[in-house]
Order: C-alpha cells, then structure tokens, then sequence
C-alpha cells in the first residue's frame, strides 16, 4: 500500500509541514456560519521528494491521489509554501494555480507545475529583491473542490488603500478569474462598521448576496483580529471562502492628513522652525500617549512631516495607539469630528484591549484630573530652570560645552511642551 501523502485539512494526522495558505485555511476552519470548499493538502515532503527522485516518485503519488480524490469532482490546485502568505510577504500570484481540473492525469500534472513554478523567473526575481535563498523554499500544494460560482471576488477587512476601518468587497458573475484575466470591472462595495458607504448605482451583484459576504467577513474578522483579504464563491445559497491571507501592504503605512493639524498647527511652518518645535510636540506626544497604552513602536519624527511647509499628521502611526486599545484606526479623527461623513460610524465600546489597560488609564486620568496642583508645583522649577541658561551663550566655548547646554535646553523645553499639551488635554 502506497504511503499516505494527501490529507484532509480537518485530518487530525495532518502534519505541520503544510505551508502558510494552508495554515490560513484551517483559522477558518470551526468560526461560526463559515464554510470552506472540502480541502485536501500534499505536504512539502512530497515536494522534496520530488526534487531528488523524480518521476519514479510519481506512480507513489498518483495512487494516492486516486485513494483520495472522485474522478467526478472537479478540483483546483493551488501552492502553499512556506514562505507565501506570511506575515512580512505575501508572494500573491507567483506561484502556480490552476483551476477546473476533472480528471487524475490532469490533477497530477497541476501538482507538477506547481512544485515547477518554484523556479520561475518570477519568483527569482522577487526572491533576489527580498534577499532569500531558493533554498529556502519548501512547497506544499492544497487541492479544493471547485465551488460553482454564481458570484465571486475578494474582501479586504481593512481598506488596502487607506489602511482604515473599512471592509471592501469586489464581486463579478461567475468565477473570480474574470476579475484578473478577462479585465471585467468589479462590483464594489465598501462598508464601515457593518454599514455601507458606498456600493455601486447599478450592480450585476445582489444586495443580498454582498450583505451575506459582509456579515460573514464579521465573523471571521472577529476570530482572525488582524487585516486579511480573502477570496469568496457564492454558489447560490452559501458562501464559501477559498483563500485567506494577511494584507502585508499595510505595516508601516503612513497616510498623511492634515484635518487635525491645520487646526492645532495652523499656517506655514518654515524649515527652522520645524527642526525645533515639531520633534519637541512629537515628542511630548508620545509621552502623553505611552502613558494611556505603554510603549509605541513610533519615532517622534514618524507623528508628523511637513509638506509645502505646513504640517501634516501621520495617521498610520496614530492609528497604532487606537488599535492598541482595540479602536479603529482612525479613532482620534473621529473623536475630534474630522472624519468624513457620519454614515457607519463606530460606536466606542468597552473590549477586552481596553480592559487590560484600565489599570494606566485609572493613573493617567487620576494624575490629569490633579494638573491643577501639579502645574502650581512645577511652574516655579520649570521657571527657575529655563532662567538658567544664558540669553547669550559663549561662543568660543569647548564644542561638547555647547552640546551639553543645548541637549539640557531641549530636555528642559520638552517638559515645558509637555506640561502646555496636558493641560490642553485637561
């Protein structure tokens, strides 16, 4: 009897040597109302196996492939390697897929040129721009029933383009591959907190049909709690969603607005000014925020940037300090009552994120709601600082003399903007 190669996606045998699309297949497996097409997986072992012995691996396969799969189903087969659909990289269309697949011969040779497509020119090239070794890779292949699609496309759980709180859905009639290989326009959708903002005047898509995608996309956001796009294939009655992964695109995004700093930075900032002040509320900023949700991966100089010489907030970055305590990204927008449009507004709600910070924010509310004693206590120190530095330097003093005195200034002026921001805050 030919070793077992092939597993189902629920086989409690499965290995872990299935690569990342696969991973992704099974977070999905068990969330409430979602389905996924019926999956089989062919760890990367066979594939390794395949590189040293070749087609005297192949009859092995091919009985397996028998024992598993009905010859009146039809099949797509799709890579899932190790290093695609990760974290930091996605490798989305480099590697091979092929679909309608309605017979064993024909299922063999999709598994073949999927393995082959490890060494395309396109993926060398990729691979050489992220400095990683064609070594490296270890390619498993997963094999799905076909779901007939009525209508398909992907979902974005947050806007790919914006990086906000925004679920946006793409829909064509029939397969998804209309959607890249016919040129056929997509419907779309797009929907903030489980309202639509926009959706399309004359749509070849059934409202019904984008409220069930939309209301399931909730549920899985709800499990998975970090940006993802999925493909989806409505058949008629349900929907099935086919491949998952993270939308890379979206670390480290800095989108620039100036809907709040025209307001508490207004006008023109020249270069001089800017190189002084701005690090100095950037700064004093953090400060004040670290306080509420703890240490920031953010550089005071990343909070802002000047464009035409008048200020601009990056909102990508303060969009980490909200999504820190599980707000939407553009959180401080929408509490100042800047962000566009009222229609599918978040509500503020209590969530565990927030739970676990009640204790720093009990302090810091406790410790602003005293400012008032506070600033009495420390005008004079601060006063009697800033008088300590002479209005007129000496300017033959030793060069780390001057560096000194200038480092004391700015840690002396950072207390001062920060004492002026709390008690705005306050």
């Amino acid at each position: 009897m030919a070793r077992k190669l092939i597993y189902r996606i629920n086989d409690s045998e499965l290995p872990d040597r299935i690569g990342n699309k696969a991973k992704n297949l099974i977070s999905l497996l068990g969330i409430r109302k979602i389905n996924i097409p019926q999956t089989w997986v062919l760890p990367w072992d066979a594939y390794q196996r395949y590189e040293y012995e070749g087609d005297a691996f192949m009859d092995e396969l091919m009985a397996n492939i028998k024992s598993h799969l009905e010859p009146s189903k039809v099949y797509a087969v799709r890579s899932s390697s190790n290093i695609e659909d990760a974290s930091f990289h996605s490798f989305a269309g480099l590697f091979k897929t092929v679909l309608n697949i309605h017979n064993y011969d024909d299922l063999l040779k999709a598994i073949v040129e999927v393995w082959d497509s490890v060494n395309s020119e396109s993926v060398n090239n990729y691979l050489e721009k992220l400095a990683l070794d064609p070594e490296e890779i270890k390619m498993g292949v997963i094999i799905q029933e076909m779901v007939p699609a009525a209508f398909s496309g992907v979902l974005f759980s947050s806007n790919p383009m914006t990086g906000t709180s925004e679920i946006v859905i793409e829909s064509v009639p029939g397969e998804g591959t209309a959607l890249v290989q016919d040129g056929i326009t997509p419907d779309r959708w797009v929907s903030r907190s489980g309202s639509w903002i926009f959706k399309p005047d004359d749509s070849n898509t059934p409202e019904q049909v984008a409220n069930l995608v939309l209301e399931e996309s909730q549920n899985i956001h709800k499990k998975i709690n970090k940006p993802v796009d999925l493909e989806w294939v409505y058949d008629g009655q349900s929907v099935y969603w086919v491949q998952m992964r993270e939308i890379t695109s979206l670390k480290d995004l800095n989108i620039y607005s100036n809907r709040i700093s025209k307001d508490v930075m207004p006008g023109m900032i020249h270069p001089l000014i800017w190189s002084i002040n701005v690090p100095l509320i950037n700064s004093a900023w953090l400060d004040l925020l670290e306080e509420i949700v703890g240490k920031l991966d953010i550089e005071p100089g990343e909070l802002a940037k000047s464009f035409f010489f008048r200020s601009y907030f990056n909102m990508g970055a303060i969009g980490q300090v909200f999504s820190k305590v599980g707000l939407p990204s553009e959180g401080l927008e929408i509490l100042m009552g800047v962000a566009p449009g009222k229609q599918g507004m978040p509500a503020f709600k209590p969530n565990i994120k927030m739970l676990r910070l009640i204790p720093r924010l009990i302090r810091f509310f406790v410790d602003k709601w005293t400012f008032e004693k506070k600033i009495t206590t420390k005008l004079p120190l601060v006063k009697a600082q800033l008088l300590k530095f002479s209005t007129h330097p000496n300017p033959v003093a030793p060069l780390d003399e001057q560096i000194t005195e200038i480092n004391d200034l700015l840690n002396s002026l950072h207390e001062v903007v920060y004492l002026n921001i709390e008690g705005i805050w306050t």
